[in-house]
């Protein structure tokens, strides 16, 4: 840039020509550093690739090396939280508290609950962005001490696509690919021909939804075999979400994977969730089946607090509405209860169950 200075004083090059050869040059030498960065991290691949070939090449075969054993070891869950807690430095307050559960594979997983129930915290603690206490297991294999391996099957999708606006799809591939061992370029290939993602597009020439379908590319192109979906549809049109759904719901059938999702657009859950996960106040209040958590309560009207004071069976929620008070009941109460009741939405049960300050109760 230094050297077009000289015609630019002299006035043989205009300003309009020198900004227009200078920007040129520093977005060549910013792909060029990417496309660096690329080599680099290949060559050292390939360099680790026959350290270990040429170790295992010399190893003797033990007798029986090839025989199946004689009882065959479970498979372990993707994923298995035991007595999980967090807190904030410098505070007592737990936003987890003690958590355990465990993720199976090939079901489709979201967790429900309000703000601040815990969820995001949950999704750092799983991807190790916090530091929290407790044992967080992938695939049977501690995750601190194996963090790099386990990360090699996990795919990351979230609503917002992090990577620089004006990158084009192809160098972003090329750049993602150097970090894990099993990338498979023929499957990159096959999902960005089956979502239609034309690589010499920038990432500010897509839509939301083409942005999530490339996140899901970059993430089953490794083999994943779990994937973490942190709002995935925010800011994505109802039709768009409908084809994200689609999608998910054929990966799943097709490849067997694990999904955890979390999102406030419960419509969403309905449609991919196997089993729903209540979180409160960094308390799991109840793990079950999607169908099972709707089917487990009805809502019932009230004219006024009195009269659901006078209730003879326990009354979740109570909260006011346009024609008197409405709650939940459980529905294996109702046979006690005198008046109408109506099925209730999952939008409905996360309204009266965080407005029921005894949540014992409410399980």
């Amino acid at each position: 840039v230094g050297t077009l200075l000289v015609p630019l004083r002299a006035g043989t090059v205009s300003i309009g020509m020198f900004i227009g050869l200078a920007t040129a040059v520093f977005g060549l030498v910013q792909d060029m550093s990417w496309e660096l960065a690329y080599i680099v991290s290949e060559l050292s691949r390939y360099r680790e690739y026959m350290q270990d070939f040429t170790a295992f090449s010399r190893l003797s075969e033990a007798p029986g090396a090839l025989e199946l054993p004689a009882e065959q070891i479970q498979k372990p869950s993707c994923i298995e939280f035991k007595g999980v807690s967090f807190a904030y430095p410098g505070t007592d307050r737990l936003i987890l508290n003690q958590m355990s559960f465990r993720l199976e594979e090939g079901k489709q997983y979201a967790f429900v609950g309000a703000n601040g129930a815990g969820k995001t915290t949950i999704l750092k603690s799983i991807m190790n962005v916090i530091s929290s206490e407790g044992k967080i297991e992938y695939f049977g294999l501690p995750f601190r001490e194996h963090e790099r391996l386990i990360k090699q099957k996990i795919g990351y999708v979230s609503g917002g696509f992090d990577f620089y606006p004006l990158k084009k799809l192809r160098l972003i591939g090329k750049t993602v690919s150097s970090f894990y061992d099993d990338w498979n370029e023929q499957t990159y290939r096959e999902y960005l021909d089956r979502f239609s993602l034309d690589e010499n597009k920038k990432v500010n020439d897509l839509s939301e939804g083409m942005k999530v379908k490339f996140s899901i590319t970059l993430a089953l192109s490794h083999g994943a075999e779990f994937l973490i979906m942190d709002e995935p549809t925010s800011g994505l049109d109802p039709l768009s979400r409908e084809e994200f759904c689609d999608i998910i719901l054929t990966l799943s059938r097709e490849k067997n994977i694990s999904v955890l999702f979390s999102t406030h657009i419960t419509s969403d859950l309905m449609r991919i969730a196997d089993d729903i996960i209540y979180i409160s106040d960094g308390d799991i209040l109840l793990e079950c089946g999607l169908k099972e958590l709707i089917n487990r309560y009805k809502k019932v009207s009230f004219k006024n607090v009195e009269a659901a004071r006078a209730c003879k069976i326990p009354v979740l929620g109570l909260k006011r509405v346009k024609e008197g008070y409405e709650a939940l009941v459980k529905t294996e109460d109702l046979s006690s209860f005198e008046g109408e009741a109506k099925d209730v939405d999952l939008d409905e049960i996360i309204i009266h169950l965080e407005t029921e300050k005894d949540k014992k109760k409410c399980f």
